[in-house]
């Protein structure tokens, strides 16, 4: 947002009936140019409908990753260097625009910064993003890069084999893109944000906006590691244990297994300055600690299909209840409820609610 946009629209906020003309008076610019900056902050999201609507609805930024998934799952265990019988499917996916849409079916209002390519990929991407309500002003679209694509080889079992992602996009969603969306990103009540960005714009956002809650998805041990001088910005943070072993020194006892370990480097990372941390540990469940406790929790018992975007569902329901101020148990069950979901269906943008959900877990208690 430009300075004078800012000033229009403070003038808008003290009153949202003033005219053009009276606003162009108070400034000393012409009525055309006051026009012309209503029309972008219209199309940045600032401004909702005719008479200067303020929208002032709660809301949640999500800032990230939006790519096409191309994922192919074998009918038999990999023959590696040679072409094995399976499915492949593609679907829009990004860890960002996961939990976007997870957040969405939770019932959450959602406005997304992300990058899409003028591309076949990126308009199907922007139109899924459209029908489901989620607030699109915040992506640009590129015509220098593609939309990001992610190409995944799972097992038989349907747990990843091997990934691989083109994501040069991500590197437009800079500090001087952020600045443009200023207001959009002050007025959220969280910020959600995962590490396909750059390390000066991770910086950029957790210092300019450490008084917010942030809630961070470190994707994968490359791009984890550029959180490791921001950790006590960080309200909630989602690692696997390879993920949360990068971001602090702490070193394996020979006597300890996966679920030891990960409280190890939970408490680790709690010391450290997060404020509240959940470590996956796939099939054996996740670690959850904060400054009063540390704490194992197993997964529903549902038949796995596949385990693609399994951790942006967890990360999104417990983003849900933490908006909701719901203590940690009620957190992190329904977080491990929704990965449950998710792992249970072939395809992973099926649709998540909170009934569904709700009776997953009155289920598996019964």
């Amino acid at each position: 947002m430009t300075d004078r946009e800012k000033e229009i629209l403070l003038i808008i906020q003290k009153d949202p009936c003033i005219s053009q003309e009276a606003i162009s008076d108070i400034l000393g610019i012409t009525r055309s140019s006051v026009a012309v900056h209503i029309s972008n902050l219209t199309k940045k999201g600032f401004i909702k409908g005719r008479g200067y609507i303020i929208d002032e609805t709660p809301y949640t930024v999500v800032i990230g990753g939006s790519n096409m998934d191309i994922i192919g799952t074998p009918l038999g265990p990999i023959i590696e260097k040679d072409s094995n019988i399976g499915k492949v499917i593609t679907r829009s996916g990004g860890v960002g625009r996961n939990i976007c849409t997870n957040l969405s079916r939770l019932g959450v209002s959602v406005h997304f910064i992300s990058a899409v390519g003028n591309d076949a990929f990126g308009k199907r991407i922007l139109e899924e993003l459209g029908r489901l309500g989620i607030e699109r002003s915040g992506i640009s679209v590129q015509d220098a890069y593609p939309t990001s694509t992610y190409l995944c080889i799972n097992d038989h079992q349907g747990d990843m084999a091997l990934a691989i992602s083109h994501m040069d996009i991500a590197s437009t969603i800079n500090i001087a893109y952020l600045t443009e969306l200023e207001q959009k990103i002050e007025g959220a009540s969280a910020l959600i944000v995962d590490t396909n960005l750059s390390s000066e714009a991770l910086d950029y956002l957790l210092h300019k906006y450490h008084h917010k809650a942030i809630f961070i998805d470190p994707v994968s041990t490359k791009k984890a590691i550029k959180l490791r001088d921001l950790l006590p910005y960080i309200t909630f943070i989602k690692p696997n244990l390879i993920e949360a072993a990068c971001l602090v020194d702490v070193a394996r006892a020979s006597d300890q297994d996966d679920i030891g370990y990960a409280k190890t480097l939970a408490e680790a990372l709690v010391k450290a300055g997060v404020k509240e941390v959940a470590i996956t540990l796939s099939e054996q469940g996740v670690v959850y600690a904060d400054q009063k406790e540390t704490t194992w929790y197993a997964n529903y018992p549902v038949r796995v299909v596949n385990t693609t975007g399994a951790g942006d569902a967890f990360f999104s329901g417990y983003v849900s209840r933490a908006l909701k101020k719901e203590d940690c148990d009620a957190k992190v069950c329904f977080a491990l409820a929704c990965a449950a979901y998710q792992v249970s269906r072939e395809d992973a943008s099926v649709p998540m609610n909170e009934t569904v959900i709700n009776h997953l877990m009155t289920a598996s208690s019964v």
